[in-house]
Parts: C-alpha cells; sequence; structure tokens
C-alpha cells in the first residue's frame, strides 16, 4: 500500500512538474516573442513568403538598408528566406485578420517545436508523450540564437528537417532526398554544406547502386527545376541569366559564405578571420558552445552507438557536422551564430537522443560528459550550477532515467524562472499590423513594422 501510495506520488508529481514547466514554456516564449525588436530579415522573411503563398512571388519591399547597392527582383538570391522558414508565421498571418506578429512569431515557434518532436518520434525515444513535448521545448531552447525561429529565419527549421531527413534516409530513401533538395531554395542556401556533406559520405560508406543513385539525383533536382519553373513563369525566360549572376556575386563576395577565403586559401589568413568575425562580441560561455563542445563531440565520437539510428546514417550525419564545422570556423569570414546553427543543431540533438537513451552505457565517465556538454547549453549561470550537481549525483548513485529526467525538468524549470524575471510585458493589441492588410508590400506596412517600439533585451 506505502510502494504504491508513493508510486502515484511520484506520478502526480512528474505530470504536475511537465504541465507547470510546458506552461512556462509557453509564457516565456510569448515573453521573448513581445521583447525582440524590429529587424530587417524578420520583415523580408514574412512579407516574402506571404508573397509567395499569396501571388507566386518572392518579393518584398525595397526599403532595406539590407538591399542597398543590389539589384532586388522578385525572387532575387540576395532575399535567402526561403517559403519552409516561416511556415508556421505565414500561416497565422493568412488567417488572422489583426496580424498580430507576437502570435505569427509564436506560431513559427510551434512549427519548429513540431519538427523536433518528430525527430524524437523518429528515433523512439522511450519516454511518454508529454515528456516528449517537454523535451521538444528543451532542445529548441538550448539551440544558440534559438529565438532566429521567432524571426521566421531559416536554418534552424532547415536543419530540423535535415536531420528528419537524415535519419529516415534508409527507410524512406526517396522521400527524404527529395526533401533535402527542397532545402536549397525553399529554405537556406547554405544548407548545401551540410546536405551534400551527408550525401556524398553516405553514397561512398554504402556503395549506392547506379540505378539507385541516378533515381535520387533526379528527385533532389526537381525542387531546383521547379523553383526555376516558377521563376521562368513569373518573372519570364531573360530573368535566369540575371538571377543565376546574382546568385553566383552572392556565393563569391558574400563574406558569410567563405568561398571567398576558400579560393584565396594559399594566402588568407586564418586569424584574420577570427578577429574580424562576431566571435570577439561572444561571451565566454558561447564560445565554449560553438567552438569547443563540437570539438568535444567529435573526439568522444567513438562512444555515439544508438539503438535506433543505423551506423551508416550516423556517421553521414557525423561527417557533415565536421565538414560544417571547419567551413564556419576556417573559411566563413563573418562567423555569425546563426550560421553555427547548422552543426550546432545535429550535435545537441544527438547528444539528447544519447542521454536519453535508456541503456546501459560502457563508460559513466562518458556518459557523464555527455551531460555536462549538454548543460553548457542552459543560458543561466545558477542553472549550470545546480545542472552540475544533479549529473555529479547521478554518477554517484546512478538515477533511472524517469528520476534523471524528473530532476532535468526541476532544473529547467528554475531556469525559467530566473530567465522569466528579466521581462515586462505589452499589451497584446500592440503588435497588431493594421498597416500590413492585404500585402506586406508597401511603404506604410513597414514604418509600422520597424516604429514599434519594443523594450530591448540583451540576449
Amino acid at each position: 500500500m506505502i510502494k504504491q501510495n508513493s508510486s502515484n506520488f511520484k506520478k502526480l508529481s512528474i505530470t504536475f512538474l511537465t504541465l507547470t514547466a510546458l506552461f512556462l514554456n509557453i509564457y516565456y516564449l510569448i515573453l521573448v516573442g513581445s521583447q525582440l525588436k524590429p529587424w530587417e530579415d524578420e520583415i523580408v522573411s514574412l512579407s516574402s513568403n506571404l508573397s509567395f503563398i499569396n501571388e507566386l512571388n518572392h518579393n518584398s519591399f525595397p526599403y532595406f538598408p539590407l538591399f542597398e547597392k543590389k539589384n532586388i527582383d522578385s525572387f532575387s538570391p540576395y532575399n535567402s528566406i526561403g517559403p519552409l522558414s516561416s511556415i508556421g508565421s505565414v500561416l497565422w498571418l493568412l488567417v488572422d485578420s489583426n496580424n498580430n506578429l507576437l502570435f505569427a512569431r509564436i506560431a513559427n515557434i510551434f512549427y519548429n517545436l513540431f519538427l523536433v518532436f518528430i525527430i524524437f518520434k523518429t528515433c523512439k525515444v522511450n519516454l511518454r508523450i508529454s515528456n516528449l513535448i517537454y523535451l521538444s521545448f528543451l532542445t529548441l531552447l538550448l539551440i544558440p540564437w534559438w529565438y532566429g525561429a521567432l524571426y521566421s529565419l531559416g536554418t534552424i527549421s532547415g536543419m530540423l528537417i535535415f536531420t528528419i531527413c537524415a535519419l529516415n534516409f534508409e527507410n524512406n530513401y526517396y522521400l527524404s532526398i527529395f526533401f533535402l533538395g527542397t532545402l536549397i531554395f525553399f529554405s537556406k542556401f547554405y544548407l548545401i554544406i551540410p546536405i551534400f556533406s551527408f550525401l556524398i559520405f553516405y553514397f561512398i560508406l554504402n556503395k549506392t547502386s547506379i540505378k539507385k543513385l541516378f533515381y535520387g539525383i533526379i528527385l533532389f533536382s526537381i525542387p531546383t527545376v521547379a523553383w526555376y519553373l516558377i521563376i521562368m513563369y513569373k518573372e519570364g525566360v531573360n530573368y535566369i541569366y540575371r538571377y543565376n549572376n546574382a546568385l553566383l556575386d552572392l556565393l563569391l563576395n558574400q563574406p558569410g559564405s567563405g568561398t571567398k577565403s576558400a579560393l584565396q586559401i594559399k594566402s588568407f589568413s586564418f586569424f584574420d578571420t577570427i578577429i574580424n568575425s562576431e566571435i570577439y562580441q561572444w561571451n565566454s560561455i558561447t564560445k565554449i558552445r560553438i567552438l569547443l563542445v563540437p570539438l568535444c563531440f567529435i573526439f568522444l565520437m567513438k562512444f555515439l552507438k544508438f539503438k535506433n539510428i543505423p551506423e551508416k546514417i550516423f556517421l553521414s550525419i557525423f561527417f557533415s557536422i565536421i565538414i560544417s564545422y571547419f567551413w564556419f570556423l576556417i573559411f566563413s569570414e563573418t562567423k555569425w551564430i546563426r550560421y553555427s546553427q547548422i552543426f550546432i543543431i545535429p550535435i545537441l540533438i544527438l547528444i539528447i537522443l544519447k542521454v536519453t537513451e535508456d541503456t546501459v552505457y560502457r563508460s559513466r565517465n562518458i556518459l557523464f560528459i555527455f551531460w555536462l556538454m549538454l548543460g553548457l547549453f542552459m543560458n543561466n549561470f545558477l542553472s549550470l550550477i545546480f545542472f552540475i550537481f544533479l549529473i555529479s549525483l547521478n554518477y554517484a548513485f546512478n538515477f533511472k532515467l524517469d528520476h534523471l529526467i524528473f530532476f532535468l525538468y526541476l532544473i529547467f524549470t528554475v531556469n525559467l524562472f530566473l530567465e522569466i524575471n528579466n521581462f515586462s510585458i505589452i499589451d497584446i493589441n500592440y503588435y497588431n499590423l493594421n498597416y500590413c492588410e492585404p500585402t506586406f508590400n508597401t511603404e506604410k506596412c513597414m514604418s509600422q513594422y520597424f516604429n514599434l517600439k519594443l523594450p530591448e533585451f540583451n540576449f
């Protein structure tokens, strides 16, 4: 009887904590979404992708410093935020007559959460649905610069779709390779780095037959052909030449692409790319997350074995992580933190999959290191201390997975409480973009967006 009551109390406690943490997550997302300052990339994403849905165009009002001295047309490569980047926010704006920016941001977060949830279901993570939902929140909020998803940028959603396709590559080869091809022009073009790295290594490792490879190339090419056909239909055949020239200019001269550094590898200075990049603006913990955690992950590769991920798939993902990491570290001149998501997201997901596997590990020392690597993605220093204390107890007493997840929820809930204290909320109606009906591509709409006076918060 006592044992049964104890079991019931534990279940009720976990349920209560899970529901509380879910509520805090949603409330936290609303608060963060209400504080984000207007930014050119967000309104470009919303306006161009709404235009794509409504008119099969992909253009944005040429109002921004971002587009100075560029010949910006519909489907311009300089606007590299594809329709898959903002599915959640665009769907919300299509049904919301008030064009509420805050709710559009939250809708796009839920779109990204859905993608994370699919990843965990694909890998058959042995947790209840409610816990999987919470784990999806946890994963998304641990991604450095995660609020890019609130801004409807494409890297996070694109990398989540990439991960889904990679994990399903053997079971759903043709569908997966088709969606990988879709990401290049319909999400973010620079995702071509992890995509090509994954595919090349997989085909070499798997010794794919010529026939299967041929059909794969055709399916992979269909989205690109479709993109060009849409451009020809809307802008005419002659526009293709100008589009390709602009795309080539972007690849060769955009500092973040790393192409110029790669072509001048004999003369370029690695240290100059570090000194002149965004890295110097990062704090110490961000430098550890982005620069040192991937190196530690790479060195610990031999300890990464998964029940539900075939070895060839894991090795191909791992190879794409290595290529993406060293491209970012060596060749990218800007080293924008959002570019690091092309290797940080699969690393973070693989670490979470590893520590949530209910299996016997070869080494408790290695497991402790993986937990520690996960804790380094927490924003609040006090929460990180609690987290290290928790995994130290786990190292000493070897908790069951359910108990460990319970304490993880507790730590992360405390982390949210500490984060929420830094915010103040504004009237929800303040975010209505009334001048953006029926289209975002007007000067009035842009003026209203950029004149939103939101309290600045240092993320």
